[in-house]
């Protein structure tokens, strides 16, 4: 079994960049975050209840990038994921 290399953070980061600019080729972004992953190996909501927890790290997260509107009328967010062609809004 192959196993998948996971891109660094410069990679992500390079990667949600190109693909703003060329959603956006007259803007650019204001932030850029990221917060890792994690799993409970034990103590899935038992640590609310005085059990044990064991949380751990794991090497994948979520990046996100981009820019707040100057429209103050249109309170409406808008996301756009590179796993899939379609957009958000809410």
């Amino acid at each position: 079994m192959a196993s998948e290399k996971t891109a660094t953070l410069e990679q992500l980061q390079k990667n949600l960049l190109e693909s703003y600019r060329k959603e956006f080729p007259n803007d650019e972004p204001t932030i850029c975050a990221f917060a890792p992953g994690r799993v409970n190996l034990i103590g899935e909501h038992v640590d609310y209840n005085d059990g044990f927890v064991f949380p751990m790290a794991i090497p994948v997260g979520t990046m996100i990038i981009g820019k707040a509107l100057d429209d103050s009328e249109n309170d409406t967010c808008y996301i756009r994921t590179l796993s899939s062609k379609y957009y958000l809004s809410y």
